[in-house]
């Protein structure tokens, strides 16, 4: 757990204590100019969970990396298709040369100038007509890898939860703690 997530955490443990009441009664939803939220009332353990859970980034970057994965896969199923790409451009010297067609584009296109001034277009499409199986197996590997981050998200979800409920149950615990010890200083003064 990061330092991050440690302060977190601590801070909605410190909201627990302060507003943990003997009867569980519904929070109301306000929030601060930074977009904390503010309770007047005492905080459920469904509030505390949900709370985290929204505001954890831990949670929000294994979200973040799902995302990232999805489009990977999307990126491993294009190659599978037809790629198409058109560039015009003009050359002007006097000794022929290769002219590369622009670097990010696919498929690139090489072209073979003379030593006239040219303007020159291209139309030019690529599909994969065998290609091993790797273009397959690519597409296969990204969703593999969307899966296993799908999971990273539950996994964070779930650990984020329980050591919410262990914050809430552990301020639960100190506030019993602190009725017991009233009740002795009040019998003491009696």
């Amino acid at each position: 757990m990061t330092l991050q997530n440690t302060r977190a955490l601590l801070g909605i443990t410190g909201i627990m204590l302060g507003l943990v009441a003997g009867a569980p009664s519904v929070a109301q939803r306000q929030s601060d100019a930074s977009g904390q939220p503010i309770f007047s009332q005492a905080l459920t353990l469904a509030d505390a969970v949900n709370i985290a859970l929204k505001n954890n980034p831990s949670v929000a970057s294994r979200r973040a990396l799902v995302a990232a994965a999805s489009a990977r896969v999307g990126m491993a199923r294009a190659m599978t298709r037809p790629l198409v790409s058109v560039s015009t451009f003009g050359t002007l010297g006097n000794m022929p040369m290769v002219v590369p067609g622009s670097p990010n584009v696919e498929p690139q296109n090489f072209n073979l100038t003379g030593d006239k001034p040219r303007l020159d277009q291209n139309l030019m499409a690529m599909y994969p007509l065998y290609t091993g199986g790797n273009l397959k197996e690519r597409v296969s590997s990204a969703q593999a890898q969307q899966e296993a981050s799908s999971y990273d998200v539950s996994t964070t979800e779930l650990d984020t939860a329980l050591a919410v409920k262990n914050a809430y149950y552990q301020a639960l615990l100190a506030l019993r703690y602190v009725d017991a010890y009233q009740k002795r200083v009040d019998e003491a003064k009696e």
